[in-house]
């Protein structure tokens, strides 16, 4: 069965680190079609900005992406299932675009 992601602008940041960087191109999927939360790190001089988007699995996981110096970054609470996320977030837009 195919994994499910929601963005999940509740869930649980606390003890997620970073596991991974967006290419461009999911950078901009990810900022085109989700909205994104202003809980994030408001702190300019260390690069980052106040949006960040969280999703959860649908075994609870969290996969939280924040931008650092123009990147954006992911972070969860281990790699295991970074990348097939990062493929989901490809794949969303690829059917958004032509939806």
């Amino acid at each position: 069965m195919k994994k499910q992601y929601n963005l999940n602008p509740n869930a649980i940041t606390a003890g997620t680190f970073l596991c991974g960087v967006t290419s461009p191109k999911q950078q901009a999927i990810i900022e085109t079609f989700f909205k994104p939360s202003l809980d994030g790190w408001d702190e300019p001089a260390k690069g980052y900005d106040d949006h960040q988007w969280k999703f959860t699995d649908d075994s609870g996981r969290v996969f939280n992406c924040y931008r650092r110096h123009g990147s954006m970054r992911v972070g969860s609470t281990g790699h295991d299932g970074v990348d097939e996320f990062l493929v989901w977030i490809e794949e969303y837009g690829t059917h958004s675009e032509n939806s």
